[in-house]
């Protein structure tokens, strides 16, 4: 998918309501989604979850001799 097949999606996306659309890495359009967010939909452009878990699991690790989170 790329940026301009966005509109084609849309209005399947309001029909189901999803908490969040996510949009991969490169995938941005926010004239399209306008109405994703009009919706209250929370809309993430332009992100790759794979990079964001490992960020998010990098930034959770425990230390283990304190027990505390890093």
């Amino acid at each position: 998918m790329n940026s301009s097949r966005i509109p084609q999606i849309i209005d399947d996306v309001l029909a189901v309501n999803p908490k969040t659309l996510w949009l991969q890495l490169g995938i941005r359009n926010d004239e399209a989604v306008a109405p994703c967010v009009e919706a209250g939909i929370n809309v993430i452009p332009d992100t790759c979850i794979a990079i964001e878990y490992r960020f998010c699991a990098a930034s959770n690790k425990t230390d283990d001799n304190a027990g505390t989170t890093t």
